[in-house]
């Protein structure tokens, strides 16, 4: 008798485990697609706002041109004919702006990122600046 209550305790607690797992399985499968949605989002931003930045290497290279000309960032923005969409220049300092609400539909007017020139002893060094999150930005701005 013993054996038998043994026996039918096992096989219910073996039948709830397994039901339990059942209904978990979706659950699961569910957040791992999420996951892997929200993921390939971010993957997706990241890239357009790598391709946004590619964008401003021409006005850098115009920038550091004008400085090494003329010893000043001030009026780099004269050599430069119009600016990439999504890119404004400060013509007294060379600070690039790369405004990201026109990159995607999640980023808003306040999302930029800055790029400051700093003259050094071996050139320009540019600084980024970013309100957004770090894990949206390309390495060379971390």
């Amino acid at each position: 008798m013993l054996i038998r209550s043994t026996l039918i305790i096992t096989i219910f607690a073996v039948t709830t485990f397994l039901s339990s797992c059942q209904k978990d399985e979706p659950e699961t499968t569910q957040k791992s697609t999420q996951e892997t949605t929200n993921s390939q989002n971010l993957n997706i931003l990241k890239t357009k706002i790598t391709q946004a930045m590619v964008s401003t290497a021409l006005v850098k290279m115009a920038v550091t041109e004008h400085y090494d000309n003329n010893g000043q960032f001030s009026g780099a923005a004269n050599l430069i004919g119009s600016l990439p969409a999504n890119v404004s220049l400060d013509n007294d300092t060379g600070r690039i702006t790369l405004h990201l609400k026109g990159v995607d539909n999640s980023m808003t007017e306040k999302d930029t990122i800055q790029l400051t020139p700093e003259a050094t002893n071996i050139g320009i060094s540019w600084h980024c600046k970013s309100n957004i999150s770090k894990e949206l930005l390309p390495p060379t701005c971390r």
